[in-house]
C-alpha cells in the first residue's frame, strides 16, 4: 500500500481590504503587524507586493531551520543595506566570501578590544553626563545615540581621525536615517535635492571620501595605531591576502552603522524598562553598588545586570527580523515557499511567544537567572537577538558590553524618572522607541 503525500500549501496572506489594513499597520509598526498576522495565520504567512512582498516565519523550529538546518537553501536578504556597507559588508556577503572576511575581521572583537572600548565607552559617556543639571529633562534615546556613535567610531578609527574628520560622524547618521525608513519609502530612490535619497548619497560620497582618504595616510604612515582600523589594514586571509580599500572601507562604514544604530536602541530599552519597572531598579542599583571600578571582567560579573540586558533585548530586539532569499522552492511546514521569494524569520514574534516564554509580554529578568524560580529555559533558537550559526552577530559582545557600561555609569550618577507624555511604542527598522525616550535626571550624589 503506498504511503500518501501530501501537497505543499500555499503560503496563507491576507488578500483585499485586509491586505490594506495590514500593510497600513505595517508602514508604521512591522513587527505589530506580524504579531497580529502569526495570532490569525499560525507560525507561516505572507503580505506585502513586489520588493517588499515577505514570507513570514515564526518559531524556533524557523529559526533552527534557516540558521541551522538549511542555511544553504537562503541567500542574504539585506539589499536595503547594500547602499550603505556595501557589496562587502558581512551582512551582505555570501559564502565562500563571507567565511573569508570574517575570518580576517573577528580578532578585532576578541577580549584585548573589549577591555579598550570599556574605557572609550565610560569617557564619552563621563563626558556627556558631566554638561547635565539636576532638575533637567533629556531625551535619552537621542542624546545617547549620538554618544555611542563617537564610541564606536574612535574605536574604529581612533580619536585622532575622528578630530581630523569631524563630518564623519553626521554623515553616517544621515545614511541610517535613510536606511530605517520603511521599506515601501526606500524604494523611492530619486535624486533630486532634498529628498532623502539625495542626502543620502551626497553623505556617502563624503564619508566614503573621509574613509579613503584615511586609509590612504595610514598606508603613507609608519606610525602605530591600536584601533580597528589599524587591524583591518594589517589583516590577511589563510592565503596571506588583505584585504582591498574597498573591503576595509565597507567593513568599516557597515560595522559602524549598524553598531551604534543596535545598540543606541538597546540601552533606551533597557532603560525604559528599568523605569517601567521600579523594583528591578532598585535591585540592579543594590547589584552595581558592589563593584569600584569598570573593566570588561568586572562587567561580566554582574548576573542581575546581565540578566535585565537579556530581557530587554528579548522583548525589544533592536534587529527584529533575520532577512533572506529563497535560492530555490522550499518546503516549511509544508507550505511551498518559491524560489527567489523574500523570506523574513520574525525574532520579535518568537521572542514574545508563550510557547517559550512564560508571561511573554512582561519584562521578567529573573527568568534568565540560573536557579531561579523563575527561570525560563526555552530551546536554544527562541532567543536569538543576535542570530546563530555562522551568521551570529560579529560584534554581539561590543554591543552588550556597551549597554552594561553604559547602565553603570548612567545610573552610578544619576537618579532617573520617566518624562514622556504618552505611552512608549516601538518603530523602525532597527527598533527604538518612538519619539525617543524623555528622561527627569536627579544627581545621585
Amino acid at each position: 500500500m503506498s504511503e500518501t503525500i501530501k501537497q505543499p500549501l500555499p503560503v496563507p496572506a491576507p488578500s483585499g481590504l485586509e491586505h490594506m489594513r495590514v500593510m497600513e499597520r505595517a508602514a508604521t509598526y512591522t513587527n505589530l503587524a506580524v504579531c497580529e498576522m502569526h495570532e490569525r495565520y499560525g507560525d507561516v504567512f505572507a503580505f506585502g507586493f513586489g520588493a517588499i512582498r515577505f514570507h513570514w516565519l515564526v518559531g524556533a523550529d524557523a529559526n533552527q531551520f534557516i540558521l541551522k538546518d538549511h542555511p544553504d537553501k537562503f541567500r542574504m536578504g539585506y539589499d536595503f543595506l547594500r547602499p550603505i556597507g556595501g557589496k562587502n559588508a558581512l551582512i551582505n556577503s555570501e559564502d565562500p566570501q563571507h567565511i573569508r572576511l570574517r575570518r580576517v575581521v573577528q580578532p578585532a572583537f576578541q577580549k584585548k578590544r573589549l577591555d579598550s572600548i570599556v574605557a572609550i565607552c565610560e569617557k564619552h559617556m563621563d563626558k556627556c553626563f558631566e554638561t547635565w543639571q539636576s532638575g533637567e529633562e533629556h531625551n535619552l534615546y537621542f542624546e545617547l545615540r549620538h554618544v555611542v556613535l563617537d564610541i564606536i567610531c574612535e574605536a574604529l578609527l581612533g580619536a585622532e581621525t575622528l578630530e581630523r574628520r569631524p563630518t564623519l560622524l553626521k554623515d553616517i547618521l544621515v545614511m541610517m536615517n535613510f536606511a530605517n525608513m520603511p521599506f515601501l519609502a526606500q524604494q523611492f530612490k530619486i535624486n533630486l535635492p532634498l529628498l532623502p535619497w539625495n542626502k543620502f548619497l551626497k553623505a556617502r560620497g563624503r564619508a566614503d571620501d573621509v574613509l579613503y582618504k584615511e586609509i590612504e595616510a595610514r598606508q603613507n604612515s609608519s606610525e602605530l595605531k591600536h584601533d580597528i582600523l589599524a587591524m583591518l589594514l594589517e589583516a590577511s586571509d589563510d592565503d596571506g591576502n588583505g584585504l582591498s580599500d574597498v573591503e576595509i572601507r565597507d567593513q568599516t562604514i557597515s560595522l559602524v552603522s549598524a553598531g551604534f544604530d543596535t545598540t543606541s536602541a538597546g540601552l533606551a530599552w533597557c532603560v525604559f524598562n528599568l523605569l517601567d519597572n521600579p523594583d528591578t531598579m532598585m535591585t540592579l542599583i543594590e547589584e552595581l553598588g558592589t563593584i569600584d571600578d569598570l573593566s570588561f571582567d568586572t562587567v561580566q560579573q554582574l548576573p542581575y545586570l546581565d540578566a535585565i540586558v537579556k530581557e530587554s533585548l528579548r522583548l525589544y530586539p533592536p534587529a527584529p527580523a533575520g532577512l533572506r532569499e529563497a535560492k530555490e522552492d522550499i518546503i516549511y511546514d509544508n507550505y511551498l515557499i518559491e524560489k527567489d521569494s523574500l523570506v523574513a524569520f520574525s525574532i520579535y514574534a518568537t521572542h514574545r511567544d508563550e510557547r517559550y516564554f512564560s508571561e511573554p509580554l512582561s519584562f521578567k529578568p529573573e527568568r534568565w537567572l540560573k536557579g531561579h524560580p523563575e527561570e525560563d529555559k526555552p530551546p536554544t533558537f527562541a532567543y536569538v537577538p543576535f542570530g546563530s550559526g555562522a551568521r551570529y552577530c560579529i560584534g554581539a559582545g561590543v554591543a552588550t558590553t556597551l549597554m552594561k557600561v553604559s547602565l553603570i555609569t548612567l545610573l552610578k550618577q544619576w537618579k532617573l524618572s520617566p518624562a514622556w507624555q504618552k505611552p512608549i511604542v516601538d518603530r523602525g527598522n532597527t527598533v527604538a522607541p518612538k519619539g525617543g525616550l524623555a528622561v527627569s535626571v536627579e544627581s545621585s550624589s
